[in-house]
């Protein structure tokens, strides 16, 4: 039998697979692949000394956001390579192997020996690890995204690409809640190792779930051997839609420098700079974490109503007026600030991961969304967001100023505000069935 006809046969049975599966395996499936790459950036600060032993105790933290930041640096690789994989030989084998890859690489952290026991080779595979973690999440983060809203064919794209979004948001929050675990009533010296095996054992579960869902309809229905074989579909986005790849590119990295702030620099800021305890500075990411969440459902449901365009300026607005504030009042050093701060930073956030799931997805069309999206994405989070934590402390160890990230938030804020005004009216969209429409 044929490729074809292969999949002709599945398309036929699709209707039999319930939406509801593919949304469910898809998200938590995102997140546990999104919790395993979280985890190390929460866990730093309790075992950089194990793998890179520096007096100093910004070059610890440096070394350990430029570790967090190889993962980054790795998924544009995880794009092309899943994105081509997913446009030509289905999205689900694409997403199989993501996760995989990723619960491997976690178990093998969980279980890598110390500087203290292998010297120098100890860094070295951490960070390769890390590495084999960035290529695997490249090929999950959109990847997941765009299977599940084929799959609704374009019916409430913003409301059901925000609840996947909140993946994300309940990844953080099972992260902080094993490291909670991890550095309260686990050994110091090996707790650690809890938190990475923990993330393994449930990639195993999402590997199972994913196993038993069928193959996008969106896919099926633009699947030809001949297409297939004239065609690399990420040359075609780059020589036809680079607007669209801009687009995509400025908006995730917004998100996700806004997204890290949250996740990541608010542990290592309130822990390392202003002293507070992991439980605290725990508790606080969390709490700012279910703010951002209720957020994000909030921003898909205005994005279907009101339309995607019109949500996310005004997200950007709202960013724009108020991120020198929210890092004034996190550097403030008081209790009810530090709230309040993630208080506001949680609305912006929230705005923009219930518009991005959907901008992305719709910038591409069926035979080319996995390689534009994933590209997109994941060059954006290489270069654009996942610099922040790095940056972060970066900016304040030259500057000596505690609220000196928010300019570079600012700046690449401002950036994606400008491009929208200027080259806005020249976007394209592409529904579910491919469809094509100016913004």
């Amino acid at each position: 039998m044929t490729t074809i006809a292969i999949n002709q046969k599945l398309q036929g049975t699709i209707s039999k697979d319930p939406t509801s599966k593919v949304f469910l395996s898809a998200y938590i499936c995102n997140m546990l692949e999104m919790y395993d790459f979280l985890i190390t950036g929460m866990m730093f600060p309790y075992i950089s000394q194990l793998f890179f032993p520096l007096e100093d105790k910004i070059s610890v933290l440096l070394a350990g956001s430029l570790t967090f930041l190889v993962g980054f640096l790795m998924m544009p690789l995880g794009g092309i390579l899943f994105g081509y994989i997913g446009d030509r030989y289905g999205r689900k084998r694409a997403l199989l192997i993501s996760i995989s890859g990723m619960t491997l690489a976690t178990v093998g952290i969980g279980l890598l020996p110390t500087y203290n026991a292998i010297l120098f080779l100890s860094p070295i595979l951490f960070v390769f690890l890390r590495l084999i973690q960035g290529l695997c999440l490249g090929g999950e983060k959109q990847g997941a995204s765009i299977f599940t809203l084929e799959h609704y064919k374009g019916i409430r794209p913003g409301t059901r690409g925000a609840l996947l979004a909140t993946s994300n948001g309940m990844a953080a929050l099972v992260a902080f809640f094993i490291s909670l675990i991890a550095t309260s009533y686990l050994s110091s010296q090996e707790g650690w190792r809890f938190c990475y095996l923990f993330g393994g054992s449930l990639g195993i579960v999402g590997l199972y779930l994913r196993f038993f869902i069928n193959e996008s309809p969106a896919f099926l229905q633009y699947f030809s051997e001949k297409t297939l074989r004239k065609n690399v579909p990420l040359i075609n986005v780059l020589k036809n839609r680079k607007l669209n790849v801009m687009n995509a590119f400025l908006g995730t990295g917004v998100l996700v420098c806004l997204t890290y702030t949250g996740f990541t620099f608010v542990n290592l800021f309130l822990t390392q700079f202003l002293n507070f305890s992991s439980t605290f500075s725990l508790s606080c990411a969390a709490s700012g974490t279910i703010i951002g969440m209720i957020a994000v459902c909030f921003a898909g449901r205005l994005c279907d109503r009101f339309g995607l365009y019109t949500i996310l300026q005004l997200s950007l607005l709202i960013l724009l007026v108020t991120i020198f504030p929210i890092h004034w009042l996190l550097a403030s050093g008081n209790t009810a600030g530090i709230f309040l701060s993630l208080l506001l930073l949680a609305f912006p956030t929230g705005g923009f991961a219930g518009c991005i799931p959907h901008l992305i997805a719709s910038s591409f069309p069926p035979q080319e969304r996995y390689s534009g999206s994933a590209f997109s994405n994941n060059l954006a989070q290489a270069f654009l967001g996942g610099v922040q934590p790095f940056l972060a402390i970066y900016l304040i160890k030259i500057t000596d100023v505690l609220w000196s990230p928010a300019i570079y938030t600012f700046l690449l804020a401002a950036t994606y505000f400008l491009f929208l005004q200027v080259f806005g009216k020249k976007l394209t969209c592409f529904d579910y069935i491919g469809k094509e429409s100016q913004k």
